[in-house]
């Protein structure tokens, strides 16, 4: 069997794609929370 080698993520670096979903999870976070706040 070949072993599967990993390339460069798509930023560049793991720190920038880590970076990217903590700041789309804490966009989602905040919309869902003035989605219920309008809604309240």
């Amino acid at each position: 069997m070949r072993k599967i080698e990993e390339g460069k993520p798509i930023l560049g670096s793991w720190r920038n794609v880590y970076i990217l979903l903590a700041v789309v999870l804490a966009l989602v976070i905040l919309l869902l929370w003035l989605f219920t706040k309008y809604f309240d």
